[in-house]
């Protein structure tokens, strides 16, 4: 869900654990909450999309998107505290053959309260590429960082640095849910946006270590067969209603949610599958108390298929 979103204005950042010696201007900075579920059915894409479809005709459209990819480097202490606590934190470029945003977007995700899907604090700084290369070589830059760097101290983590751990390429095909317009076609401009209904292929592979401003500017990395890597595909579905719409936007999430978990589309128990972060980042990592249970149950709603 993209309700709540911040003003734009200018932001500070600084070396961490070090005095300060150089700033960096912020471009902008979104306190947001997320609200979304993950789920599979063992049917083809336009088959999902049409069953949701004539779920909410006659009162709401979908209209497609153009397809877009999300390049994404999880950053992580050595340890993984960010891992074990199940709080993500990542710098996502993404393009699409008709747009491609310049900055790099910096997401912090606080740990989920799982309630119809999973629902958690998310905080986004743009960034620029210089500042996304700094980001990586372990410097405190923005909100969205310095949130990830207090939220670990509280958690005991004496100066946190972060560096790219895993990284992910994932190819989205998107659909918008919408009322329609008076001729009968969906609404247009994104103020007329309510669910995001999206379908994602990602490769994940380990991050190597080094070069940074190779892999910001242009996401190549030397490929290494023996080299962690995993394929998955996932369906998605999220509240993306402005402010104004967000009640709207919440009772057609829930109506939604309710009718995939009747197709038993939704993982609800213990242990089914592992949270995305484990997917990325490999195996290895032990349970941990966080949210609503136990670390296998704080992304319960995370129903990942392999890609066969």
């Amino acid at each position: 869900m993209r309700a709540g979103t911040g003003k734009a204005r200018p932001r500070t950042s600084q070396p961490a654990c070090r005095p300060a010696r150089h700033y960096c201007r912020m471009q902008e900075h979104e306190d947001t909450l997320e609200v979304e579920c993950k789920f599979t059915l063992d049917i083809p894409e336009n088959a999902v999309v049409r069953k949701l479809a004539d779920f909410f005709q006659p009162d709401y459209i979908f209209v497609k998107w153009p397809p877009c990819v999300n390049f994404d480097l999880y950053l992580d202490t050595p340890g993984r505290d960010l891992l074990r606590t199940n709080s993500p934190l990542r710098l996502r470029r993404w393009g699409s053959p008709f747009k491609h945003k310049a900055l790099i977007s910096s997401n912090f995700k606080y740990p989920p309260e799982i309630r119809q899907g999973l629902r958690r604090r998310e905080l986004k700084t743009l960034l620029s590429e210089r500042e996304s290369q700094m980001a990586c070589g372990g410097e405190i830059i923005g909100d969205s960082i310095t949130h990830a760097a207090k939220f670990l101290e509280e958690a005991g983590v004496a100066c946190p640095r972060f560096t790219p751990q895993a990284l992910i390429t994932t190819y989205c095909s998107l659909y918008v849910l919408r009322e329609p317009s008076e001729t009968g076609t969906a609404r247009r401009g994104k103020e007329s946006d309510l669910l995001l209904l999206s379908f994602e292929h990602c490769t994940v592979q380990a991050c190597p270590g080094g070069d940074y401003r190779r892999l910001v500017r242009n996401g190549m990395i030397d490929y290494r067969p023996g080299a962690f890597g995993n394929e998955f595909a996932e369906a998605e579905l999220e509240i993306v209603a402005p402010p104004p719409a967000f009640d709207l936007g919440e009772e057609l999430y829930a109506r939604a949610f309710a009718e995939l978990e009747r197709e038993g589309a939704v993982a609800v128990s213990a242990g089914q599958v592992p949270p995305r972060s484990v997917v990325c980042l490999g195996r290895g990592v032990p349970a941990a108390s966080c949210g609503q249970g136990r670390y296998e149950v704080s992304s319960c709603v995370l129903w990942t298929s392999p890609t066969r």
